[in-house]
């Protein structure tokens, strides 16, 4: 019984070999291998020209558009070229091109466009002016941690924003002092001072003038002044301090203030006057005056304070009652009468 082969059908015969589409097909999926994005375009452009029925050249094509768009905002963005950047992406999306990739890369170049006014605005002297711009970086913090390098640089800046906290509070505590000195001895502007320290002991209870203002026995006055022995801007804050609470500090805290100005000498103007209107050394009433005259020229004393003065280092009070004293413009029989009277005085109590 003979064998019949294909059961009666035409044997089907195989498609013509086109050497074209291989040709090109080759050069593109060569092109891809080799990462040449140009190269790998103009062959699958040539395809879907040649070939416009066949849908694999036309979505190769257009993928690999996308990778060569890649390609070009990657090297825009290592260059730092943003303008173009941004003129690429604009390019992209008219094109219809965009894909979530480019969506990053426009991501990037915003966050990128922060970083760029972040810097211009370097170097910061200003806490909340830092603060506010690392809020700004913060919204892209998430595309900017990709780079390893942004996380030294924000390392730095928030290093930076301590120091300049820290420089700040020290700084309010110094005016708000030097403010308070300053109205201590003239008169002025007490009331806006001592508000000013109210208001520095809720923003920064723990500072040392704070404390030193709160001075109510010998034991918390000795830890302090043992405290500011070693730091001079700390000897100004405490002299300052004990001069403003010097009528309410019991006598054990007067006294251990008094053995520091003794120890280490008056830094302040305030301390000055402490050790002139307590006699501590023979030269402090020169060196109070010394001081209004030098460093606080223009500084003129309180009525209080040049009546202490001069009961403490010329004559006392009693004397004032004298003739002499009475006019407010002096000739020269008052003068002399004056120095006469301060004179012999003086001579009376060296005996």
């Amino acid at each position: 019984m003979a064998l019949v082969v294909g059961c009666g059908k035409k044997k089907r015969p195989a498609p013509e070999y086109d050497s074209r589409r291989a040709e090109l097909l080759f050069a593109a999926c060569d092109a891809m291998r080799a990462g040449d994005t140009a190269r790998s375009i103009e062959a699958l452009g040539q395809m879907t020209r040649d070939y416009p029925s066949d849908k694999f050249p036309a979505v190769a094509y257009r993928q690999e558009q996308k990778r060569e768009l890649l390609e070009q905002a990657n090297q825009l963005l290592a260059d730092v070229s943003l303008n173009q950047l941004e003129q690429l992406l604009r390019d992209t999306e008219t094109k219809g091109l965009i894909s979530p990739e480019m969506l990053a890369y426009s991501q990037i170049k915003n966050a990128l466009d922060q970083l760029r006014i972040f810097v211009s605005r370097m170097p910061w002297t200003s806490a909340a002016a830092l603060r506010q711009n690392l809020r700004n970086l913060d919204a892209y913090d998430a595309v900017l941690r990709q780079s390893p390098s942004y996380d030294q640089f924000r390392k730095q800046q928030d290093e930076t924003l301590a120091r300049l906290v820290s420089d700040e509070s020290r700084a309010a505590v110094a005016n708000t002092a030097a403010a308070l000195e300053l109205a201590l001895i003239t008169g002025n502007g007490l009331s806006r001072a001592r508000a000013a320290c109210k208001t520095l002991a809720e923003t920064q209870p723990a500072n040392f003038l704070t404390r030193a203002l709160a001075i109510k026995n010998e034991s918390v006055a000795k830890r302090l002044c043992t405290e500011a022995s070693a730091d001079e801007e700390k000897r100004s804050f405490i002299e300052i301090a004990a001069l403003e609470k010097w009528s309410s500090m019991p006598k054990p805290a007067q006294e251990a203030v008094l053995n520091l100005l003794r120890r280490k000498g008056a830094r302040s103007l305030a301390g000055k006057w402490l050790a002139a209107r307590n006699k501590l050394t023979p030269s402090a009433a020169s060196d109070f005056l010394d001081e209004l005259s030098g460093g606080h020229a223009g500084c003129t004393p309180r009525q209080e304070i040049v009546r202490e003065f001069m009961e403490k280092n010329l004559l006392p009070q009693a004397h004032y009652a004298a003739w002499c004293w009475k006019s407010p413009c002096p000739g020269s029989a008052e003068i002399v009468a004056r120095l006469r009277q301060v004179g012999q005085w003086h001579s009376a109590n060296r005996k």
